[in-house]
């Protein structure tokens, strides 16, 4: 589905207001071969997952919060603490996964539910198309 012009404005300017050209216009171009690598060899150091990194054509490429951070032009400063929707979400006061999935989700569609009966994730798919922008 393609969104049409003037349709999502409003989401458009925030991205250039946040400084979030990187996400917004991704490169065109990219070496399938070299990206197969990123992959193959990405991995989390035991002792500190924060500190990313694959091999890839004999040299090492974080690819830790910070290095994300940094490459797309420091957009927002890395927390270490929760963000507000966890901070929301975790208090449960007045927090209704319900309306959520309501105001993001095509209408019958929200949260999986594990094999626990706990409510985990929306699906990309079973998203609006704005919820998915």
């Amino acid at each position: 589905m393609e969104l049409k012009p003037g349709e999502c404005d409003a989401f458009l300017i925030g991205l250039w207001r946040r400084n979030w050209k990187k996400l917004a216009e991704p490169r065109l171009r990219f070496d399938d071969d070299v990206v197969r690598e990123f992959y193959a060899n990405a991995w989390a150091e035991r002792q500190d997952r924060r500190q990313r990194k694959s091999m890839v054509r004999g040299k090492w490429i974080s690819y830790s919060p910070q290095a994300i951070d940094d490459y797309l032009g420091s957009p927002f400063p890395i927390q270490e603490e929760e963000c507000h929707y966890q901070r929301v979400s975790s208090k449960k006061k007045g927090f209704s996964n319900r309306k959520v999935a309501a105001a993001l989700c095509i209408p019958g569609k929200g949260y999986q539910i594990a094999a626990s009966g706990k409510e985990t994730r929306i699906l990309r798919g079973d998203m609006r198309t704005l919820s998915q922008v």
